[in-house]
């Protein structure tokens, strides 16, 4: 099996198969978990500017453009970006599309609010540096949702499926191959404490950190999910910048 050295590359090579890819039960409660928590910190994103890092094929910008929002989309995967501008297709005057990292992308304005919600501090090569970065895209009062991927998930498929070496890189480094039958990548995990660091580090509220879709009811999701954080596969966390 492939093994890729950016993330972006793997999913480069797999844009055409990412939207069925990510089409089940789980990730359908995934994405009305995270749509609540949005709404509940933005209320109205209507006219505010949005920030889509790591954006993928289009599905959150397209979310916030129907509501309103003006949306820049930023990411490195071309094939992917392509798909992102044919969805967006009807919505020419309030998306924007830049095909870089966020490492490497124009600081040009300050955005209201920040998407992050492809595990991308997970998948770049230094989340701090990401970190630092977005706090320039950033005004005061300024929020940041994000996805990560949960260090205690990867600790329990370790312990059960992987080797020594394996444990011990990720005891080292925080870090594991993941990936699909289509190619692999080296992912980092966090745990909730680790999130919390890095808002207080760079002047950011931790408004909320919740396991992600841990219920089939959203409901129950936004209510409990924060209880279900050493347990689920992802973490989904929202900041505001002070």
């Amino acid at each position: 099996m492939r093994s890729y050295g950016k993330s972006y590359d793997y999913y480069n090579a797999i844009a055409q198969k990412y939207d069925d890819m990510y089409n089940d039960k789980y990730w359908e409660n995934a994405r009305k978990h995270i749509s609540r928590i949005i709404e509940k910190y933005t209320g109205d994103v209507k006219n505010l500017h949005v920030l889509d890092v790591g954006a993928g094929t289009g599905y959150w910008a397209l979310w916030a453009v129907e509501k309103g929002a003006l949306v820049t989309l930023i990411e490195p995967a071309e094939n992917m970006l392509q798909i992102a501008v044919k969805r967006l297709n009807n919505y020419p005057d309030k998306c924007k599309f830049l095909n870089t990292p966020v490492e490497q992308a124009p600081i040009d304005q300050k955005y209201d609010v920040i998407f992050m919600l492809g595990d991308v501090l997970s998948y770049v090569n230094d989340p701090e540096i990401v970190i630092k970065k977005l706090r320039e895209f950033s005004h005061q009062n300024t929020l940041i949702f994000g996805t990560v991927d949960n260090y205690y998930s990867y600790l329990k498929e370790v312990i059960i499926y992987g080797s020594w070496d394996d444990y011990m890189f990720l005891q080292k480094h925080r870090k594991i191959q993941i990936g699909s039958q289509y190619g692999m990548f080296i992912s980092r995990a966090f745990t909730q404490e680790e999130i919390k660091h890095f808002a207080e580090k760079y002047g950011m509220e931790t408004l909320e950190i919740s396991g992600l879709a841990v219920f089939d009811d959203v409901h129950l999701n936004e209510k409990y999910g924060k209880y279900f954080n050493n347990e689920v596969e992802h973490l989904l966390f929202a900041f505001k910048v002070l």
